[in-house]
């Protein structure tokens, strides 16, 4: 060739981007090379366009060439180079068919400037399972929801997690929890058409889009077989590993007059059902409805009004006695968070704990409650000084010992209050404990080199706790109410709450048995020599203006509730 001809050929090489037309079909019939030829990607004239993608994308491809009016502009793929290897690519679409002389799609072929991490599946693959990369799965379910749109035809996507990942981690390895997640991976598009797409979006989290799904039956009947095959046994290093998963589906109707939902409403859905059936206990399928759709409406509008909450000095605390079983005097009080709202009225901890714990919101909560609690205690005691060994007992929840700083915390409670470090008790429940045990006995070790006091709440409901206790900086065990109600009714909890205060006492630990209700229940914990309770039967959670009444009648009659001990 001459050299103008030359000239232009690598002027055209040295385009950015790869352009070429090509048929409904696929086929090229025009292609200018761009700078993809020097990454060895280089397709011609009468080539299948396809047959450069890998399998898996060039069937997206397909289905965006045989989508007319399709409104999705850019896909990720990997396109074959010559010499061997996947070079990631992004690849745009415009529709110029019948407009001459273009006559076809045209494609524009740019290679991907999103950071690699190593694999060649990034950024389109996950790098541990395989699966779809949660960039990638976003795609495709972008896809498959326009195409929803177009055909009149519904997509489906479900929401998996694996039910106590974190515990296969703490009592397997990581090793371990690894090989779990490949597996999952491998099993899920085991089950799965080829239409369909699985990905992974999260620690545990995978996402399966099921396009031109049949009705609900259809979404619900994949569910379970993808549920069915992660809880398949597991081997690993000679152990076999058993999980469950939640799996939570939600359903877009298709065609025009479908509900103005998008790809993100179906992700927000699908994932409501999935904590819903977190909620319910694990190893189900809940599919998003109306009913679920009303109450994350609740939900959302419970969210903003708890932000305002917090803002507006709405919370108040109620306090219970904590009761020595042995001569009837209060030790101690819980102090127990409560939401008074101006036209919802007093609002159900069981409403507003799990979302102030699911938000983030119970770090600001706590930190108050420390110290509006130690303020109040102090004050007690200044009023009663005969109280000045009164404890407080104040909840801590995991998210504040793991996202915030409860040390700061507590430093700031007990320097504004003055409180003695020693009458403060931090509550931490038993399944705390079980998770990420390394970190969460640094945080523990360094509150108890504050001075205070630690106990763990609803003790005996854990399932490994027991291994760790005696590594744990802990003062105080708080038997679990059910254990205490099966103890009076003859049930079988006996040996084991036996063996709980026996234990305690050998590590010289306080027990406390929580939910007394009635005299069988006060009896039972007394033989079973536990050292202090709680419960109904010496005093509701109350104001502190209740409590303040029950100190100052032991001012005046030096007793509180001797009666009730000694029956």
């Amino acid at each position: 060739p001459t050299r103008p001809v030359r000239a232009a050929r690598h002027l055209l090489e040295a385009i950015v981007e790869t352009v070429v037309v090509v048929t409904d079909a696929g086929t090229i019939v025009d292609l200018v090379p761009g700078a993809l030829v020097a990454r060895g990607v280089r397709p011609t004239v009468h080539d299948d366009l396809t047959t450069w993608l890998h399998p898996d994308d060039a069937r997206r491809a397909r289905q965006l060439l045989e989508g007319a009016g399709c409104d999705t502009d850019l896909l990720a793929v990997r396109m074959s180079a010559v010499g061997g290897g996947w070079v990631p690519v992004e690849m745009a679409l415009a529709d110029h068919r019948g407009n001459t002389p273009v006559d076809g799609w045209v494609v524009t072929l740019r290679e991907s400037t999103r950071p690699a991490t190593g694999s060649e599946h990034t950024p389109f693959h996950d790098r541990l399972t395989g699966v779809a990369s949660r960039d990638l799965f976003r795609d495709h379910l972008d896809m498959d929801v326009a195409r929803s749109r177009r055909e009149a035809t519904s997509t489906a996507l479900l929401v998996l997690d694996i039910d106590g990942f974190a515990g296969v981690n703490d009592h397997h390895g990581h090793a371990a929890g690894d090989a779990l997640l490949r597996a999952v991976g491998s099993r899920l598009r085991a089950v799965v058409r080829d239409a369909d797409t699985v990905g992974r979006l999260g620690d545990d989290d995978f996402g399966i889009v099921v396009p031109q799904v049949r009705d609900i039956a259809h979404a619900r009947t994949v569910a379970m077989r993808a549920q069915q095959a992660v809880q398949a046994p597991l081997a690993v290093d000679g152990t076999t590993i058993e999980v469950t998963a939640s799996v939570g589906v939600a359903i877009l109707p298709g065609g025009p007059s479908a509900p103005g939902q998008d790809a993100t409403d179906l992700l927000r859905d699908a994932g409501a059902a999935m904590a819903e059936a977190r909620r319910r206990g694990g190893a189900r399928v809940v599919v998003f409805d109306d009913d679920l759709r009303a109450r994350q409406h609740h939900r959302r509008e419970l969210e903003r009004a708890l932000t305002d909450a917090v803002r507006e000095d709405q919370l108040l605390l109620h306090y219970q006695p904590i009761v020595n079983l042995e001569d009837g005097s209060i030790t101690g009080v819980e102090a127990l968070v409560r939401w008074q709202h101006p036209s919802m009225g007093l609002v159900s901890p069981a409403d507003f704990i799990p979302l102030a714990e699911s938000t983030g919101m119970i770090v600001p909560i706590g930190a108050w409650v420390l110290r509006e609690s130690t303020r109040q205690a102090v004050e007690w005691q200044r009023r009663f000084p005969s109280e000045d060994g009164l404890q407080v007992a104040v909840n801590v929840s995991a998210i504040q010992l793991t996202r915030g700083d409860i040390e700061a915390d507590v430093r700031a409670a007990l320097a504004t209050s003055g409180i003695n470090p020693g009458n403060l008790t931090l509550e931490v429940t038993e399944s705390t404990l079980v998770h990420d045990t390394t970190y969460v006995r640094g945080v523990l070790l360094r509150l108890k080199a504050l001075g205070v006091r630690l106990a763990v709440d609803d003790f005996g409901t854990g399932y490994s706790s027991l291994q760790y206790l005696h590594h744990l900086p802990v003062d105080i065990l708080k038997i679990d109410r059910s254990f205490i109600v099966d103890l009076a009714s003859g049930g079988r909890s006996g040996a084991l709450v036996e063996a709980i205060v026996a234990m305690g006492h050998t590590l010289q630990l306080q027990t406390v048995a929580e939910g007394i209700e009635d005299m069988a229940q006060l009896e039972a914990a007394r033989i079973m020599a536990c050292d202090s309770g709680q419960g109904f039967l010496f005093a509701r959670p109350g104001r502190g203006i209740e409590i303040e009444a029950l100190l100052a009648a032991r001012a005046r009659a030096g007793r509180y509730f001797q009666d009730v001990v000694a029956g």
